[in-house]
């Protein structure tokens, strides 16, 4: 122990200086990580001042991080003097954090002169600051210290949306190269794992924002290709592995399928996958509805249905997908409309799964093999919507709905099912 070069106490509570006296034993000490995990108008911890109320050092400290921590002006100048080694202090979530800090001075030779110490501050006070506090901590020695990382995304974020701070063109340019590099170090696969999920998903939905926000134009096809690419070869190296979805990949998933409907209706670069997703789309969607306690109308099922309708609409004959995936495809959403319909399932979703039909019926309609009797059950399920929603405006739109069916249907089914049930629905 009296070795030791690196110590973590972090979210551990010291009540006074005494229970700190220990720590100063460790002479080698190089980096200390004494960061507390702290919600919105918690109090600040207490420990860094317990620390430098013991009086003592850490001559050889070169980095240490005080997240969470109560420290002001004269805190700082205190730790800074008397640690002639620091060279880096994290100061993410403290009072501190988008302060403007002063330059520290050192006195070296003889006769003494007076020189500037080079210091880093981790702080959030503008998009530069958080992007190297970013890089910092994204560090593999680093561990991904969940808090620091989860305060500086949000920091970009009400950056890049606020219209008070209205970001450069350098901070925009700088944040979207970040974030690739993100994604370009989680495809290797050494750091691919639970650990980095809640980096990347929020990697991701800042990358979302500045597509939202109209910065599509400073991508160029090829970026968007790599991440279309890397995103589709997280959810099948997912995929592969067969796991049930946990908060983590839940929310990764979210931002990729959020990117996803971002740009399907911007660029072409997702039509050489349009299929593959499509399969992902829909294990996922079987999977969130029927095994996970993810509500239906979550916003993952929301933005994975999405992606499908618009995926579906885009398709040419060539495009579309093989016939068998068509067939999975409605007979999950027709078994899903006709035996859900009555126990609460969202209209707005209702809504887009009878457009998704429309649309496989609309592709399948020229394959020789397609299973036509999913032509007429769909036609049945979607009627029983009209009879057994019992609201009057949005059976009205399904009805008209059905009338872009008539033309991927024989006539036999037009006269005996449709026109007769209509026809009673309407008197």
């Amino acid at each position: 122990m009296p070795n030791l070069e690196v110590l973590v106490i972090c979210d551990l509570q010291f009540e006074s200086k005494e229970n700190l006296q220990e720590i100063f034993s460790l002479k080698k000490l190089r980096v200390l990580d004494m960061g507390t995990s702290r919600v919105p108008l918690d109090p600040y911890s207490e420990n860094l001042n317990h620390y430098l109320s013991c009086g003592q050092t850490h001559e050889e400290l070169r980095f240490i991080d005080v997240y969470g921590n109560d420290i002001g002006n004269s805190d700082l100048e205190s730790l800074v003097d008397t640690h002639p080694m620091l060279v880096q202090i994290g100061l993410i979530d403290t009072p501190l954090q988008k302060v403007p800090l002063t330059k520290f001075t050192k006195f070296v030779g003889n006769p003494p002169q007076k020189i500037q110490r080079n210091i880093e501050f981790f702080t959030v006070e503008n998009m530069q600051c958080c992007l190297s506090a970013l890089r910092n901590y994204l560090r593999p020695e680093m561990g991904r210290e969940k808090h620091p990382l989860i305060c500086i995304f949000e920091e970009i974020e009400l950056q890049l949306t606020s219209l008070a701070l209205d970001p450069t063109g350098e901070d925009v340019s700088d944040c979207f190269d970040e974030m690739l590099d993100i994604l370009i170090c989680e495809q290797n696969q050494q750091y691919r794992n639970k650990n980095t999920y809640d980096s990347t998903a929020l990697s991701v939905r800042v990358l979302n924002i500045l597509l939202g926000q109209n910065y599509l134009p400073l991508l160029s096809t090829e970026t968007l290709q790599f991440i279309s690419t890397a995103f589709l070869e997280f959810m099948e190296d997912w995929n592969a592995k067969n796991e049930r979805m946990d908060i983590y990949e839940h929310k990764l998933q979210l931002a990729e399928w959020t990117f996803f409907n971002l740009i399907i209706d911007l660029s072409d670069v997702l039509d050489p996958h349009l299929e593959r997703l499509c399969i992902l789309a829909l294990k996922h969607i079987v999977e969130v509805y029927d095994f996970l306690d993810i509500e239906v109308n979550s916003s993952l099922y929301e933005q994975q249905l999405n992606f499908l309708l618009h995926a579906l609409r885009k398709m040419t004959p060539e495009m579309k997908p093989s016939c068998s995936i068509q067939s999975q495809m409605l007979e999950y959403f027709v078994i899903v409309i006709g035996e859900h319909v009555v126990e609460g399932f969202p209209l707005n979703l209702i809504d887009e799964l009878t457009d998704i039909v429309y649309e496989l019926m609309r592709l399948g309609r020229h394959r020789l093999n397609w299973n036509h009797s999913l032509y007429k059950k769909s036609i049945r399920v979607i009627v029983k919507c009209v009879f057994q929603l019992g609201d009057e405006p949005f059976s009205n739109i399904l009805l008209g709905k059905l009338e872009k069916f008539l033309k991927y249907i024989n006539s036999t089914v037009c006269g005996v099912f449709f026109e007769k049930r209509t026809h009673r629905l309407l008197t």
